[in-house]
């Protein structure tokens, strides 16, 4: 008989841990960092430059690229943020239920792949997990 299906805690919880160092490493980026030298940022704010006089075209230019990185990078770092807190958090609600989830648990590795399918990327076929095309 196959062997039934089990949550790899230590795994589980080193991945918890991954992802909570990089939920920390965005904020730490996102607000007053360090960058080198006397450089430090917040990129949750709009950007204090001078670049020249109010008619100065090529400074006005320059802000406004640089305001764009940083509104850029603000937004992907969030995001990188949320989803790290989302995995971390999914994580550890899935180790907290998985002595209830585990001992519920009375299909074999194959039969789950049974029950879930196979499909194949792009525009190809789809094959359930029981061989039968879709």
């Amino acid at each position: 008989m196959a062997d039934k299906i089990t949550i790899n805690e230590a795994y589980l919880k080193a991945r918890i841990t991954d992802f909570t160092n990089f939920d920390t490493e965005a904020y730490n980026r996102l607000h007053t960092f360090n960058w080198g030298g006397n450089l430090t940022a917040n990129l949750t704010t709009a950007l204090r430059m001078g670049t020249g006089k109010d008619g100065f075209t090529p400074g006005k230019d320059l802000y406004t690229a640089a305001e764009g990185v940083r509104s850029n990078f603000s937004t992907r770092m969030t995001q990188f943020k949320e989803q790290s807190q989302h995995l971390y958090s999914g994580l550890q609600d899935l180790l907290d239920d998985q002595e209830e989830i585990q001992s519920l648990n009375n299909i074999t590795a194959s039969e789950f792949g049974d029950y879930v399918g196979e499909t194949t990327s792009g525009l190809g076929t789809t094959t359930t997990g029981n061989g039968e095309t879709a």
